[in-house]
């Protein structure tokens, strides 16, 4: 798994762009085109508190649910928040660790 993360590295403006259109899925209200290109969306890792930033964005935003919703449309293989994928790839190790061996 850790090879097929290694391609997922892509321009800032790509990432802005990944993420703006999950959250606009997600959320139609939120209108992806408008904030991609700003520098502050380009790398998620580098917005201090993002349920902050998009509650001042739009009304009716809640953290629960928005966590569950933007999920359902990110991309986990093709992601490059540096801290989203040493998750991903921490938790994969965890279940590759849990499995049994197909040797059994």
């Amino acid at each position: 798994m850790r090879n097929e993360l290694r391609g997922v590295h892509k321009s800032s403006f790509h990432v802005g762009r990944r993420i703006c259109e999950a959250v606009e899925k997600a959320f139609p209200e939120f209108k992806a085109a408008q904030h991609r290109k700003r520098a502050k969306y380009r790398n998620p890792d580098n917005i201090a508190h993002p349920s902050k930033e998009l509650q001042s964005i739009f009304k009716g935003f809640h953290k629960g649910n928005a966590a569950r919703e933007v999920a359902r449309h990110m991309n986990i293989e093709n992601n490059t928040s540096k801290s989203f994928n040493h998750l991903v790839t921490g938790l994969q190790k965890l279940v590759q660790q849990n499995l049994p061996s197909q040797q059994d």
